[in-house]
């Protein structure tokens, strides 16, 4: 149980870092029992503006308040600064929320405080999904390559993180492995709890992102760069696993 809870927390600070460097937003998450567990971004001024308003209980009211579900709500303080809140899982309040801001949506001379327009917000939370859900895949890869599988599993684990950019195959594996590769595929499910393809399509796709941030490659030259041989599959593949598009990760990633 400790080793979960650690896990969480983990994930959930990778996740507030990540979105602070990819957006310049002061982020924090608040667990089910109203306490701060992740935080990036923010300075003693910062910390006044979210205690003094009550920023955590007004956002918390507005979704008990509002009859139709909503993906965030937003609060409006001084100086037209914003507080936006995100459940971690929608719908499901009771598993935390995130909370980004102080932030501008419109452009204010000489203030600290980050100007993000408001239509670019649902981009901004497609791309806080992405990033947890990322954080939860790479964590989850480097328990696996920690684990104590049997040698045939972590040895198989270990060709796929230093070949998923070229176009591996079951076959490949199983002659790197030395066993039959239907025997393989039942260990590896028995012991992974996924199937072959699943994990590496995730080391993929979690390379990818990498790739996404830099503005000289288009996804096509991304998919390829990380072992997808085909655009539209890597786009399928990419947006089960983070909920958003390659294009709409891109374009919150870099602000294109």
């Amino acid at each position: 149980m400790y080793e979960e809870l650690y896990l969480n927390q983990k994930q959930t600070q990778e996740t507030v870092e990540g979105f602070y460097h990819c957006t310049s937003i002061p982020i924090k998450f608040y667990a089910s029992n109203h306490h701060p567990i992740a935080a990036y971004g923010y300075s003693d001024e910062y910390e006044c503006l979210i205690e003094e308003y009550k920023i955590y209980k007004g956002l918390i009211t507005k979704f008990i308040n509002n009859t139709v579900t909503s993906s965030f709500e937003t609060i409006y303080v001084e100086d037209n600064i914003c507080f936006t809140g995100i459940p971690s899982c929608p719908k499901i309040l009771d598993q935390g929320i995130y909370i980004i801001g102080p932030y501008h949506e419109e452009e204010v001379s000489d203030s600290v405080i980050p100007y993000k327009p408001k239509k670019y917000i649902p981009n901004l939370i497609m791309l806080l999904h992405g990033i947890a859900k990322s954080c939860e895949i790479v964590d989850s890869h480097l328990s696996s390559r920690n684990t104590a599988y049997c040698l045939y599993v972590k040895k198989g684990i270990d060709f796929m993180y230093d070949n998923y950019q070229n176009p591996i195959t079951l076959d490949d594996i199983s002659k790197h492995v030395k066993i039959n590769k239907c025997y393989f595929c039942s260990l590896f499910k028995k012991e992974v709890n996924k199937t072959i393809s699943q994990f590496l399509n995730e080391i993929r796709i979690d390379k990818s992102k990498e790739l996404l941030v830099k503005r000289d490659m288009s996804i096509l030259d991304v998919a390829l760069n990380v072992g997808f041989n085909n655009q539209n599959y890597y786009n399928m593949t990419f947006k089960k696993l983070t909920g958003s598009t390659p294009m709409e990760f891109k374009r919150s990633s870099i602000g294109v």
